[in-house]
């Protein structure tokens, strides 16, 4: 599933908490998924705790996110894989 992170994410995101982030908000809307958190190596969404692959260019955006704040981040697509 491809998820796009938008400038409205990035505006209602909250830096160092996995369940807020942008990317989490994204997840949360666009897959209609409730309990997204972001960790470093993973994605983990729902109530069954689906675990998804979390691409470099995610890495990149929650760290320069986390660490630099919200002027620093673009608004950027990635597709959103289930681990098997």
């Amino acid at each position: 599933m491809l998820i796009h992170v938008c400038s409205k994410h990035i505006k209602a995101g909250k830096r160092e908490l996995g369940n807020l982030c942008p990317v989490a908000l994204a997840i949360k809307e666009q897959a209609g998924v409730n309990g997204v958190l972001v960790g470093w190596n993973s994605i983990v969404a729902g109530y069954s705790n689906i675990k998804y692959h979390c691409p470099r260019n995610v890495k990149n955006f929650v760290r320069d996110f986390d660490f630099k704040g919200k002027k620093f981040v673009k608004p950027f697509s990635f597709i959103l894989k289930e681990i098997l």
